[in-house]
């Protein structure tokens, strides 16, 4: 069997995932199939499975910081993809990291609220995350309950999502892709903007498949295809059609089923 080409490192840098289906373990599970060499920094231990977290252990800022400078002296990096940063002590040492290594390409995933409704960040980090991470992303992902809190007014269910990410981009001064599968309906629209491009797309809802993990998914999708040498925009597409792919090709664990990430790499 030939050898496997490396196409370069990605670093993931977030929360575990007991349970298998969202956090670190889904990107390292999408850099994998797309080629890529998976770096990590882990920000938090947690004990979930879908729809429920039951504890979180933050990694102490100066070992998070540790191992963002150990991937920095190993290899270049191609990627970075935030999740879970859950504080502002380590929202600060994430950033200092990345800028004091100079990653350009960066997905930032504001996580903030579990699937099931379960706070990943504290209330006074939001100040962080919208002033430390968010300005130094390429691309952005919030969901609309994200996507509110970092504008600073709801996003309701008449509002044109385009005008949201509009409005994400201009604020930010970055690219946006938001996620509109809270809503309900036979379809999820996602809008895209980045200041000069916008788009918008309509994907059919599979029913019957857990969303725990979902978003984890999407970025890890889309920073894998930035790695590839897309561009945000077709890295955006190249993300919301793998998504879909992954959950029409759902498979069963144990009483749930999953997106399938090998079918959303391939998608």
């Amino acid at each position: 069997m030939s050898a496997v080409r490396l196409r370069g490192v990605a670093l993931a840098i977030g929360g575990s995932d007991s349970s298998g289906g969202a956090g670190i373990t889904a990107d390292l599970r999408v850099f994998t199939l797309a080629g890529l060499h998976s770096a990590v920094a882990l920000t938090c231990v947690t004990a979930q499975r879908p729809g429920a977290v039951f504890g979180i252990h933050p990694v102490p800022p100066k070992l998070v910081a540790a191992q963002l400078d150990a991937v920095a002296s190993a290899a270049p990096v191609a990627v970075v993809k935030t999740g879970m940063l859950f504080s502002e002590a380590i929202i600060a040492a994430v950033a200092e990291a990345i800028q004091r290594h100079r990653w350009r390409c960066v997905v930032v995933d504001p996580v903030m609220v579990a699937a099931g409704g379960d706070p990943l960040l504290r209330p006074r980090a939001l100040r962080a995350m919208r002033e430390q991470i968010v300005p130094l992303s390429t691309v952005m992902t919030p969901n609309l309950h994200e996507a509110a809190l970092l504008v600073g007014h709801p996003i309701n269910p008449a509002d044109d999502l385009l005008d949201a990410a509009r409005e994400l981009a201009r604020r930010f001064r970055t690219a946006v892709l938001l996620k509109g599968g809270h809503r309900g309906g036979e379809c999820i629209e996602n809008a895209y903007a980045d200041g000069r491009v916008a788009w918008r797309s309509f994907t059919p809802r599979v029913v019957g498949v857990s969303d725990h993990g979902a978003g984890c998914l999407l970025g890890a999708l889309l920073a894998a295809h930035l790695a590839r040498g897309r561009p945000p925009s077709a890295a955006a597409r190249a993300a919301v059609r793998g998504t879909f792919a992954a959950f029409r090709g759902a498979r069963a664990v144990g009483p749930v089923r999953l997106a399938d990430a090998h079918r959303g790499w391939r998608g």
